[in-house]
């Protein structure tokens, strides 16, 4: 539920039958930015929002997470420290691979909203 400046977990709900809406309203600065992709990096990251533009949840859940679909990561996995808008009952991170599975798209699902957080390109944000 929306608390204020602040997002919980999504309960299941009857949403997952929408289009997927990608948000960048909320990516973090630093290391895992969209500002840090080179040229290549970012017309791939376009190319995975694209391609998976009629997607619904329940889309996203059925397709294998290592092609067109996503996987959810527990947030303890990740390096970068859980934004302060989020509360602590989010207790896992929805990751979409893209440019050829070398990339990660990190974020949170809210209602049918993928919020991304970070982009990672190194394998850096979390264990591989």
């Amino acid at each position: 539920m929306n608390k204020g400046n602040r997002f919980s977990a999504s309960p299941v709900d009857n949403q997952v039958n929408l289009p997927v809406i990608f948000s960048l309203q909320y990516i973090q600065s630093g290391k895992f930015c969209f500002s840090l992709l080179d040229h290549k990096q970012k017309g791939d990251f376009a190319d995975a929002l694209y391609r998976r533009k009629d997607f619904t949840w329940h889309d996203l859940r059925q397709n294998d997470h290592r092609k067109l679909g996503v996987e959810q990561l527990p947030v303890e996995m990740m390096k970068e420290r859980m934004p302060v808008f989020l509360t602590e009952d989010v207790e896992k991170y929805d990751v979409i691979r893209f440019s050829h599975n070398n990339g990660r798209i990190v974020g949170f699902r809210k209602n049918h909203v993928f919020y991304i957080l970070w982009i990672d390109c190194e394998f850096k944000l979390y264990p591989h």
